[in-house]
């Protein structure tokens, strides 16, 4: 039980960064990512983020490990979309606009969830 709550603690963390470092790149390149909401709601988006990345991110990559296999790890990207838009769709504070927008950003939030599964 603590280890889930060392990984919430340092999701919630590591997920509000790469929300508002994402805001930082998207807005320097153009647009299309934005976040709508207090600092309240960036920290409940967070946990719904890390808490879909918790539970979702291991049986989607059980699920689709020969394709992880055969694209050699890109098919990873599309696992943190998916689970970036479940994300968005339970909380919709967060929009993003834009094709690019939505492959940086699940690459970022991909970058900053991964120390999560070394935490014990």
């Amino acid at each position: 039980m603590a280890r889930l709550g060392k990984k919430l603690i340092a999701g919630i963390i590591l997920n509000s960064s790469a929300i508002l470092l994402n805001e930082l790149i998207m807005n320097n390149l153009g647009g299309g990512f934005e976040f709508k909401g207090s600092l309240e709601q960036l920290l409940w988006f967070s946990l719904i983020l890390t808490l879909t990345y918790i539970i979702l991110q291991p049986v989607l990559h059980l699920a689709f490990l020969p394709f992880i296999w055969l694209t050699f790890g890109i098919f990873n990207l599309i696992i943190s979309l998916a689970i970036l838009k479940i994300a968005t769709m339970i909380s919709p504070v967060l929009v993003i606009n834009s094709t690019m927008g939505w492959i940086v950003s699940s690459f970022i939030i991909s970058l900053f969830n991964a120390p999560l599964r070394h935490i014990k």
